[in-house]
């Protein structure tokens, strides 16, 4: 497998994902108001193979280099599980046993959604909103740069991460269900929801 940085940016999604899945039945949920709370778990990683320090990975591991991917790790006490290398290792695998190349289908799929970004670009020139199915969108191939109102029914819940290519501050942000502040959308802001929701311009 070519590590290139397209290919980063799938290691780190899958990273995220992985990461993301853990859960504390104790903690209580400040934004849902609920007991128990979903978050990520803290991914570390040597600068070099000479280096013994572990350094706090940032909200994604998409801008190390190939060489500090491969050490990214989760800390269990004494334990280290390599989730870099390991996600390398099955994406290899992957591709050696049913033949596919993920730089591939990496360039087949970004060109797919500029294409379906120029039809949410067309709706909204057309009608001002349009509703969105559950999923993430990435500003920049799925949502044009721009100033939008999202609004949901009271079941969503949505967010918006930055990555290392975006100009915003925070590394993400909720927004409320019934919200009537535009929201600047920045190159590389990832827009997440769990409902279908209306992008308005």
């Amino acid at each position: 497998m070519n590590i290139d940085k397209k290919s980063k940016e799938l290691i780190s999604d899958i990273e995220y994902i992985i990461g993301s899945q853990c859960y504390n039945p104790d903690s209580y949920n400040g934004y849902t108001g609920e007991e128990g709370l979903e978050y990520r778990y803290p991914a570390s990683y040597r600068k070099n193979k000479k280096d013994k320090n572990l350094y706090k990975a940032d909200s994604d591991i998409k801008e190390l280099s190939e060489k500090q991917i491969r050490t990214v790790q989760y800390v269990f006490g004494a334990n280290q599980l390599f989730i870099g290398e390991g996600i390398i290792k099955v994406l290899e695998e992957l591709e050696k046993r049913y033949d596919i190349d993920f730089n591939e289908l990496e360039k087949k799929r970004i060109k797919r959604r500029k294409a379906s970004m120029r039809g949410v670009k067309r709706t909204l020139s057309k009608e001002s909103e349009i509703e969105l199915e559950a999923g993430q969108y990435e500003c920049g191939l799925d949502i044009e740069e721009g100033k939008y109102r999202i609004t949901s029914d009271e079941k969503a819940f949505i967010k918006i991460r930055r990555t290392d290519g975006s100009k915003r501050r925070k590394n993400f942000m909720i927004i409320e269900c019934n919200s009537i502040e535009r929201i600047e959308l920045d190159q590389g802001d990832i827009l997440e929801s769990n409902e279908r929701f209306v992008l308005k311009r």
